[in-house]
């Protein structure tokens, strides 16, 4: 079995995309623990993330079509994916798929779609420390063939301190909810990034330090 490529599509918050498309190209590996898979290392994962959990609206897997011995093309007749983490603090959400795979000879590429609607993949069990974690997508082809594809996650809320807007950018609009915050006590999107000089108290004095660091970029 050869994957040509995968995409998990995050799924939207409040109606907005934050994370893109997490693409795998046949031939990526991640080179620390050599494996096939891709890294991603944003900040656009806090918002992507609700109470811990990541949703996901497609997982699409595409894979090439191989000929036997007798050079004949080889076409799979059912696929499964297993979806697992060896990381403790990750909870997987995400129950073994099995479908059924539609033969086209004119194809030249199978695909796979084994989520086309809104669904939760993982959760985060502690979603305030920094943690790297790997997601294991393991697809079965014909009840026998298997292949892994990781993911690793770099998730860092320390990164996004000052970002009370949730939006992933920590900006002048996230100086005015502050400040609308301290002055007039109108609530924040993220009021766990809202500790700017980690004094353990939100109060003007943030308002000054964040105003500072969007000023000073």
């Amino acid at each position: 079995m050869i994957i040509n490529s995968a995409n998990i599509k995050p799924a939207k918050v409040e109606d907005k995309y934050y994370l893109g498309t997490l693409s795998y190209t046949n031939g990526q590996r991640i080179g620390v623990i050599r494996k096939n898979g891709i890294i991603i290392d944003s900040t656009l994962i806090i918002p992507s993330i609700v109470n811990g959990v990541l949703s996901v609206e497609n997982i699409t897997f595409n894979l090439g079509i191989e000929t036997d011995q007798d050079n004949e093309k080889v076409y799979y007749n059912n696929a499964s994916l297993k979806v697992k983490t060896y990381n403790e603090g990750v909870d997987i959400l995400l129950d073994k798929i099995d479908i059924p795979l539609e033969l086209d000879l004119d194809a030249t590429q199978q695909v796979l779609e084994f989520v086309n609607f809104k669904t939760e993949l993982f959760k985060i069990q502690d979603v305030n420390i920094d943690q790297t974690f790997d997601i294991v997508f393991q697809v079965i082809v014909n009840n026998s063939i298997a292949q892994e594809i990781f993911v690793r996650f770099h998730y860092k809320p320390s990164n996004n301190i000052g970002d009370v807007n949730g939006d992933g950018v920590i900006d002048l609009r996230d100086m005015v909810a502050l400040s609308d915050y301290v002055m007039q006590n109108t609530p924040l999107n993220k009021l766990e990034f809202a500790d700017v000089n980690k004094d353990h108290e939100i109060t003007k004095h943030d308002v000054i330090e964040l105003s500072r660091r969007v000023l000073n970029g």
